[in-house]
């Protein structure tokens, strides 16, 4: 079953800025299309398989997908600032960068945690400024209200298409939303204060998934 994504604060905006710069128009299925095909096809598998893999097994089964399909530099660059980003270590980017992309992970893997008939389908594609693309997707949960979620997307330096933004119901930034809380922890204690929330939040997700298995009716 989908865990339900909290409400988040809202930034239209970004969509705004993603398509003043290009007119609109709808692209047929390419690349970018196909990244959102293999992760949709990765979650539904762990979704399926949720109670045999375990949070452990799921977080393993998910990370090669989710690695490959996410632009992870560039969001985090994104949600510290570039100006922040130069000023930290190697050490540190590198710590920064590992932190958050377990911490991404272990969120799917702890989201995804069962199916109860749920689909996943990619509805279109827009183009939007300087070459980057927006991937709108629905999962259907049967009887709820479908969840509609908007990748944004650009093409790396190598030409591989990659996320780079999560628009939860059409305008809720994830990069907008972490940016905050991310800047507000290096602000008041620094780079390796925030290396270390993301690692305990992910030992959190963890440690909620054992409780929760062991809280079943055997």
């Amino acid at each position: 079953m989908l865990k339900p994504i909290k409400s988040r604060f809202l930034t239209a905006l970004t969509i705004v800025l993603l398509l003043a710069a290009a007119p609109v128009q709808t692209a047929h299925a390419s690349g970018a299309s196909a990244v959102i095909e293999r992760l949709h096809a990765s979650l539904l598998d762990v979704m399926k398989n949720a109670d045999a893999l375990g949070f452990t097994g799921r977080y393993k089964q998910l990370y090669p997908t989710i690695k490959s399909a996410f632009d992870h530099p560039r969001m985090v660059i994104s949600m510290v600032s570039v100006t922040r980003w130069r000023k930290f270590t190697k050490k540190q980017q590198a710590q920064l960068l590992e932190a958050f992309r377990n911490f991404s992970v272990a969120e799917y893997a702890n989201r995804f945690d069962g199916w109860s008939g749920e689909s996943f389908r990619v509805v279109d594609e827009i183009k939007a400024r300087r070459g980057s693309v927006l991937v709108s997707t629905l999962i259907g949960r049967g009887n709820k209200d479908d969840v509609n979620l908007r990748y944004v997307m650009h093409k790396t330096k190598s030409g591989k298409w990659r996320i780079i933004d999560v628009l939860y119901q059409g305008s809720t930034s994830e990069v907008a939303r972490r940016r905050a809380e991310y800047q507000s922890v290096i602000r008041r204690q620094g780079v390796d204060a925030l290396v270390n929330t993301l690692n305990q939040k992910v030992e959190q997700l963890a440690s909620s998934e054992q409780a929760r298995v062991a809280q079943k009716p055997r």
